[in-house]
């Protein structure tokens, strides 16, 4: 009696074991790492002044699927959050924008960039057409694609 009891309990235990190992397994398989060093385009989903102040987050998307060892591993449209990193609110200083979170499976997941995006006047127009040179106020408008590079891999 004693004996069945203590085979009955070690069955328990294999199937709970064998339950929880099932469950697990499809979060391992489906993890990825972007390596450093990986390209990512972003589309702006809203306008970015040169006025900003620095810490100003910004809506974005991927502009393109990121593939790591031919698998798609995130698709493009996936939500992104861009930061200014300097703006050109105080003084002559240069407007940089970086990536601060992208969507992965669980959530936003912090990222790093190397360098960040310089936006320049040069390459912008006001509304009726009119070029700004440098130093003056301009815009980034919703839309505008930037690059910018992994420092760090990232984990989703």
């Amino acid at each position: 009696m004693r004996r069945d009891h203590i085979q009955t309990k070690t069955m328990r235990r294999k199937i709970l074991i064998l339950f929880l190992s099932a469950w697990l397994v499809p979060s391992w398989c489906f993890a990825a790492t972007i390596p450093a060093g990986t390209t990512l385009l972003v589309r702006t989903k809203e306008t970015v002044s040169s006025n900003d102040p620095v810490g100003k987050t910004f809506a974005a998307q991927l502009a393109n699927d990121v593939v790591v060892a031919g698998k798609v591993v995130l698709r493009a449209g996936s939500k992104a959050v861009g930061r200014v990193d300097s703006s050109r609110r105080l003084a002559f200083t240069p407007l940089i924008l970086n990536v601060a979170q992208i969507a992965g499976k669980r959530g936003l997941v912090p990222i790093k960039t190397v360098n960040g995006f310089p936006a320049d006047s040069t390459f912008f127009k006001t509304r009726r057409g009119v070029s700004v040179g440098r130093g003056g106020f301009f815009q980034i408008p919703s839309g505008t694609i930037m690059q910018f590079r992994l420092a760090q891999p990232v984990n989703l």
